[in-house]
């Protein structure tokens, strides 16, 4: 009769067990009740059960287990599938963080971080493949601030204040951009300038448009009237522009279609010689041209070359014995008899002789005549 193996029952079980205990990765979106109704919420919103459902949502992100460490990490052009993406420092969006749902228009994004967050002017949050705005969130242990021009989507939700550019409305430069999701300040305040935009965006419509009549019409999509241009520059501390217009080093920018003059400004304190314009750009002098056609995705490239520093010719020495000292530059006087470190002159030497001569001498008439 076959022994009956007890490790092979032994390996089953922990087996079942692993399966049943293993964590779950997939992201649950958080309970906000009441608060779903609200496009700015701080501590002036009278409705006390939507603070305390944006409260209990705040809890709920904060318990969330990280799905990946990104602390550090620059978030321009990062394309992030669902998940919980944790941040231990503060966190800066500088340029365009991409969401990628895969087709799940279900998917939830949450980014957790433990200090302040700042969108830096012109960012831009790009939903790809059904990622929906709210479906995303992002939690700041500190303030979170989001720069004038920015095209955002999401939930920021925060004990901390919320502030769109400088915080309020500008009496000559109004801020101006698009927040197509939600801000939540719970417990603080949440300040927002006149023409700055807060809620979901209706979605655009499909290409059918169904009129009074019985038949449906369809309308041709537009053709692309509108071009994208990326400047990218190879140092640190140099700021590409294009017409005069301040652009961020690798992110594409739309352009009308045209023609452009691609330039700088060096503030690095690193002396560049004449800058070397590549990639879709015509060198022009110190500056490039490119020109852009309706549809164009183009790439400008600077490159800069420090310039290297002059340095004085070294001073040939004159080595005598163990002693060197630099050889000094020709006065006309003829070289001198050095005793230690002193030098006479030769035609001084033979004057001190015969002044000396002359003075035995009449010391010694004088012995004589006495």
């Amino acid at each position: 009769m076959k022994k009956h193996s007890y490790v092979t029952d032994i390996a089953l079980v922990v087996g079942l067990l692993v399966f049943i205990a293993a964590p779950s990765f997939a992201v649950t979106m958080p309970n906000i009740g009441a608060a779903a109704g609200y496009a700015i919420l701080d501590s002036a919103t009278a409705n006390t059960q939507a603070k305390a459902d944006a409260q209990n949502a705040y809890n709920q992100i904060l318990a969330m287990a990280c799905t990946k460490d990104m602390t550090d990490v620059n978030l321009n052009n990062q394309i992030l599938t669902a998940g919980v993406y944790c941040f231990g420092t503060p966190t800066f969006l500088q340029g365009q963080v991409l969401f990628d749902a895969k087709g799940d228009t279900n998917a939830v994004f949450v980014m957790k971080m433990a200090s302040r967050f700042d969108a830096w002017p012109d960012s831009t949050v790009v939903l790809l493949n059904g990622a929906q705005p709210q479906n995303i969130f992002w939690l700041a242990g500190g303030a979170a601030t989001l720069g004038t021009s920015v095209n955002f989507a999401g939930t920021v939700i925060t004990m901390a204040p919320i502030a769109f550019g400088r915080g309020g409305d500008a009496p000559v430069f109004d801020e101006h951009g698009m927040v197509n999701g939600r801000l939540w300040s719970v417990g603080n305040t949440v300040t927002v300038p006149s023409r700055v935009t807060v809620g979901f965006m209706a979605p655009v419509g499909n290409a059918y448009v169904v009129p009074q009549a019985t038949q449906p019409q369809y309308i041709a999509p537009q053709q692309p009237t509108g071009a994208l241009l990326s400047v990218i520059v190879n140092e640190p501390g140099v700021i590409p522009f294009v017409n005069g217009t301040r652009v961020v080093s690798g992110m594409k920018t739309p352009f009308a279609a045209g023609t452009y003059t691609v330039s700088e400004i060096n503030t690095s304190g690193t002396d560049y010689g004449t800058p070397t314009f590549s990639g879709s750009c015509t060198q022009n002098g110190l500056t490039g041209t490119i020109t852009l056609n309706a549809g164009d995705d183009k790439v400008c490239v600077i490159n800069n070359t420090p310039v290297a520093v002059w340095s004085a010719p070294a001073i040939a020495a004159a080595c005598k014995g163990s002693a060197c000292r630099p050889t000094m530059p020709n006065t006309g006087r003829s070289a001198g008899t050095a005793f230690g470190d002193l030098y006479i002159p030769t035609l001084n030497m033979i004057g001190l002789i015969l002044v000396l001569g002359f003075v035995w001498n009449e010391a010694s008439s004088g012995r004589r005549s006495s």
